[in-house]
């Protein structure tokens, strides 16, 4: 009895505890070259990391050790190569840069986080890129003003919204072709796809609202329009009214920055009913949800602030000052 008392101590003191996940916010400012690291629930800035170039979107490996980021350096500047770079994320030491055929956008990560789907709007490609190494490993053109890049669930399909040419195209990536173009009539920008694959919640150029297309069928389901607007309409290219869209982990919820009238809203993802309204910061840009559908948040690049709402009863609970010309967004849980 004494023997196995022993043997089954030894194999208690080496049984692995798993790591407990922690929720952090990283927020790009563009024009300060800069990532805020924001942790959530306490929502207390903990790291400003510096990347050296003109930010547009960022994402983060799923073990936490990984930060990739795409540039916007070369957008005025024909002479500056188009990049999207890796960071690692303890030192901030770049791992590797890659070289993108135009301007690389907003951009996505698998869930295993070994590949990127890179969109880039001045040249129209859409670019699959292995994150150990860099290396591109498929491109396929598919169209000008490529914008906004997503996976489907299922990790099949990439669905890339067009500015240029006003459509949201559905790209299979096993064969890497064009399986579906869905004309939305004005230029695509931020995007969600629902959580069973069906739908697409999108912004549009020029709509004070969002629209909502099966994706099955191709036909709209709805059109919402927000609020009558307050602020002057933009009449200038590429008419951007609303640039802020996110979908809750759950896939029951769409958190809304109106980028134009400066609040938040929002909307059951089935219904459509609006369920909350609350101002935020001056000019969102983007939005963000916390992994847990807690939090929402709008990235305010018109006073480089941070507003932090409860969706719970829509009120913005902090607002915090975070780099110059905050912009893309994401959310995520990592190992502490």
């Amino acid at each position: 009895m004494k023997w196995i008392s022993i043997v089954v101590f030894f194999v208690m003191l080496h049984v692995e505890v798993p790591a407990l996940a922690k929720d952090y916010l990283f927020v790009g400012n563009t024009y300060d070259k800069t990532i805020s690291v924001i942790t959530i629930p306490d929502h207390v800035l903990s790291r400003t990391l510096d990347v050296g170039g003109l930010i547009d979107d960022v994402r983060v490996s799923p073990d936490g050790k990984v930060m990739y980021v795409g540039f916007l350096d070369g957008a005025r500047d024909t002479t500056t190569p188009h990049l999207v770079k890796a960071f690692d994320l303890h030192s901030g030491e770049e791992i590797w840069a890659t070289e993108t055929r135009g301007l690389p956008n907003h951009f996505d990560l698998s869930a295993d986080g070994k590949t990127l789907i890179v969109p880039t709007s001045s040249e129209g490609w859409l670019h699959v890129i292995d994150t150990a190494t860099g290396e591109i490993r498929q491109s396929l053109r598919v169209g000008f003003g490529a914008h906004s890049a997503h996976f489907s669930p299922d990790e099949k399909t990439a669905y890339i919204g067009l500015i240029q040419e006003e459509a949201l195209i559905a790209v299979d990536l096993e064969k890497l072709e064009i399986a579906r173009s869905y004309p939305m009539g004005a230029g695509v920008r931020p995007l969600a796809i629902s959580n069973d694959g069906t739908k697409a919640h999108m912004q549009l150029s020029g709509l004070n609202g969002f629209r909502t297309l099966d994706l099955q069928s191709g036909h709209v389901l709805t059109t919402v329009h927000h609020a009558p607007l307050q602020n002057p309409e933009m009449t200038t290219y590429p008419y951007t009214v609303v640039h802020a869209l996110a979908l809750t982990s759950d896939g029951t919820r769409l958190f809304i920055g109106h980028s134009t009238d400066d609040y938040a809203v929002l909307y059951d993802a089935s219904t459509f009913e609006l369920l909350g309204r609350v101002p935020v910061g001056e000019e969102p840009a983007w939005a963000a949800v916390s992994p847990d559908g807690r939090f929402g948040y709008t990235s305010n690049r018109g006073d480089h602030t941070l507003s932090i709402i409860s969706l719970t009863d829509m009120k913005e609970v902090k607002r915090l000052k975070v780099g110059l010309y905050p912009q893309r967004m994401y959310a995520v849980s990592l190992p502490d």
